[in-house]
């Protein structure tokens, strides 16, 4: 059986809840990897993340076992919103494939999106705004992050239209489902109803949303330095080594234990005015694209 349907993103917008509560579902097989970004080779690839299957027949092991009451079988790789190949490349391998788009208020993403490249090295700026207001001098490699190795702009990463458009030209509209994040949480029953729906599977009267990927903060600024995608140390020395099983698993050990429970610094009243100004566009347009009424969802654009 093909896979079917994919979750193909936005990051830090609940992907890891959706993948845990559709990990539930006996009719839903998802893949045992989360990320195994099989169809967005134009990406970059993550130093800390190896290379999950090199062929469709590599591809299709990783997922383990399976069931006769499979109905779906579904991957998440939030990549693909990114990528410029994959949804093109997903319809060429199924265009029968129901894809899943998950979003969230641009300026709360901003600021998880912020917290997260901070605690991966992959930020040095450490308010949202400064880090933000820095995007067309990085674009032209001036102030990168030191620790970054493949840097993508903010703006481009809140570009939603443009990613969902990708996906839609690809693919008729019934076939792409696109959920908010605020929905899934505050309206979590007709959500995860709709969804069922949408993947044409029964409903399983499951509508807790178990809490994935929580919010983390780094214990050491220095530490986060240090194994930082693009450092000294990484470059010359775990990159090397990586294709040794322990050294791989002990690089990404050495990172996940540089992290604690935490939440990112809020956003000042002032700051968020200013973010709501530079994304109102995109979320107008958002609207239009999706036909979803965006601007009434998310609450700092009432």
């Amino acid at each position: 059986m093909k896979v079917n349907a994919f979750l193909v993103g936005a990051s830090k917008c609940g992907t890891s809840t959706l993948v845990d509560l559709m990990s539930l579902h006996e009719e839903i097989s998802v893949c045992g990897i989360k990320e195994p970004n099989y169809f967005s080779d134009d990406l970059p690839e993550d130093v800390f993340s190896r290379r999950h299957a090199n062929n469709v027949e590599q591809y299709h092991d990783l997922w383990a076992g399976g069931s006769e009451k499979t109905v779906v079988k579904i991957e998440a790789s939030v990549g693909y919103f990114y990528s410029k190949v994959a949804a093109m490349k997903i319809k060429e391998y199924n265009p029968s494939s129901k894809i899943i788009i998950i979003l969230r208020n641009p300026v709360d993403r901003l600021r998880s999106a912020h917290g997260h490249r901070l605690n991966s090295g992959n930020e040095d700026v450490s308010g949202v705004l400064e880090a933000f207001s820095l995007d067309s001098k990085r674009k032209t490699g001036a102030s990168l992050p030191r620790g970054c190795a493949n840097f993508r702009p903010y703006r481009e990463m809140m570009d939603y239209p443009k990613q969902i458009k990708r996906f839609l030209d690809c693919f008729d509209r019934e076939m792409v489902h696109i959920m908010l994040m605020e929905d899934l949480i505050e309206e979590r029953e007709r959500s995860i109803c709709d969804l069922w729906d949408f993947l044409e599977v029964k409903d399983i009267g499951t509508y807790e949303v178990p809490h994935s990927n929580k919010s983390n903060i780094v214990r050491s600024r220095m530490a986060s330095s240090l194994m930082a995608p693009n450092s000294f140390l990484v470059r010359f020395f775990y990159v090397p080594l990586r294709k040794f099983r322990v050294f791989s698993w002990l690089g990404r050990k050495i990172r996940e234990l540089n992290l604690k429970e935490g939440s990112p610094p809020k956003l000042s009243e002032s700051e968020r005015i200013f973010l709501v100004s530079e994304f109102r566009e995109m979320a107008e347009e958002t609207s239009r694209i999706t036909g979803i009424d965006v601007m009434s969802r998310w609450s700092d654009f009432h």
